[in-house]
């Protein structure tokens, strides 16, 4: 069907859906402008951390159905009858997304494309974006469709491999069933064929969607505390309502990552640009800012006043299972309680290498933390230990040995992740978020 499959951008898109893609017998190649991290995937390191991605990504390699190449999209394009596009979108202060390099890269690409050819936006855009790469290229036979990834950090390449639904939107209709032809899927994949519009619009309002149910679960957590209710059997019975459901419904310090913080913001931009403010969706991202610094609050809150403390973090990415940093809510919480508590100790399974230190470091700006190598040597002698993730690594604690290095035996736990009747057996003062007032010394 294809002959030659391009994929532009590296990242966590391109490199999953490029491994991906040759599990199912296609060969790709794949370019990025940075050198280094084109060195990096020739030997065999996708450069995140995604489970199965770096042994799956071996395999394509030594089969050779993947290959790559440093350079922009005019070189990549070459004879290429399909060509993703897996850039990023940031925005800017108001929500506004960062287009240029996008849609430099479409017309480039086009210009070196294969007669016939199909250009794929996966990259997550404002509505109509589509549209104006295909008038704007020069050329009719090059066919543009929008197909929106919905995977998700931690899971990126089973939600690639085997995903909920595959959403396209093309103008021509042939072009957007051969591309729903060749990506991953499971017999259970719902296939969505729809105008480019609406398809740029559904990932947009998926990833709020998503974000606003987890603000309101963090809502609850924040009312539960102040009102001695339980946020998680609350949520519990909320979630088992059919017209509801329960993903999403847990609480947490707060939600962050590369996607749901841009997406929401670009909705709320979009909503202000045509005409209709919404105070609901501005309210979403700001009711998250508000929820992670009532969760620095009761940190500072829980912390002796006096003397010489020790705080222990347990956790710094944005969520359990990826090594991503991007607007985690852990960094903004220990960056807001650094500015009264200097002894900060830091456990988390990705601070690994010297790469992942670097990127830790490059976003904590001039603020000073101390990295352990385990969480036991973070949680020695400190005076409180506070779960910022839900790594699965923290669900199976030595809770003992917490109790026996701690100063003093307090956790607080925001994910809902350490056993509670281990924690009171071995007399651990274990608060977790959403149950209780966690004011120990305010």
């Amino acid at each position: 069907m294809y002959s030659r499959v391009v994929v532009l951008g590296a990242g966590y898109v391109g490199i999953t859906l490029s491994v991906a893609l040759c599990a199912t017998g296609i060969n790709v190649l794949v370019a990025d402008i940075d050198e280094n991290k084109i060195d990096r995937l020739k030997n065999g390191d996708p450069c995140i951390r995604e489970d199965g991605l770096e042994e799956l990504l071996k395999k394509q390699i030594d089969s050779s159905r993947i290959d790559f190449i440093s350079g922009d999209a005019s070189v990549a394009a070459i004879g290429a009858d399909l060509f993703f596009i897996c850039l990023p979108t940031d925005v800017d202060i108001s929500g506004k997304p960062q287009l240029d390099a996008l849609i430099n890269a479409a017309h480039m690409a086009s210009q070196n494309m294969a007669p016939n050819g199909s250009l794929a936006v996966k990259s997550t855009v404002l509505p109509e974006t589509t549209f104006k790469i295909a008038k704007s290229i020069g050329r009719r036979d090059i066919n543009v469709l929008v197909c929106p990834e919905f995977l998700q950090e931690g899971t990126a390449l089973r939600d690639t491999l085997s995903p909920d639904r595959i959403v396209i939107g093309a103008e021509n209709l042939q072009a957007a069933s051969e591309l729903a032809e060749i990506l991953p899927k499971s017999e259970n994949t719902e296939i969505i064929i729809t105008d480019p519009t609406s398809a740029e619009l559904a990932k947009m309002i998926s990833n709020t969607m998503l974000a606003s149910k987890v603000t309101f679960a963090n809502l609850v957590a924040d009312i539960a505390e102040l009102t001695g209710a339980n946020s998680h059997d609350v949520l519990l019975a909320v979630g088992a309502d059919k017209r509801i459901g329960n993903t999403h419904l847990r609480p947490g310090p707060g939600w962050g990552g590369s996607c749901l913080p841009k997406d929401t913001q670009m909705l709320a931009y979009l909503t202000q640009s045509i005409g209709m403010p919404s105070q609901f969706v501005d309210s979403i991202y700001s009711e998250n800012k508000n929820h992670i610094e009532r969760v620095a609050s009761s940190i500072l809150g829980l912390m002796p006043q006096k003397g010489s403390t020790k705080l222990a973090v347990l956790g710094v990415t944005f969520k359990g299972g990826t090594d991503d940093l991007r607007r985690s809510p852990a960094i903004e919480i220990i960056n807001e309680v650094s500015k009264k508590v200097s002894n900060i100790h830091i456990y988390d399974p990705s601070l690994s290498s010297s790469s992942t230190v670097s990127d830790f470091e490059s976003v904590v700006g001039q603020n000073k933390f101390f990295i352990t190598e385990d969480p036991y040597k973070c949680v020695d002698s400190a005076d409180l230990a506070v779960v910022l993730t839900d790594w699965e690594e923290f669900t199976k604690l030595d809770l003992a040995l917490i109790k026996a290095v701690m100063g003093t035996p307090v956790i607080y736990d925001t994910r809902n992740v350490v056993d509670e009747t281990v924690a009171s057996e071995l007399g651990i003062d274990l608060i977790k978020l959403g149950t209780q007032n966690p004011k120990r010394f305010s």
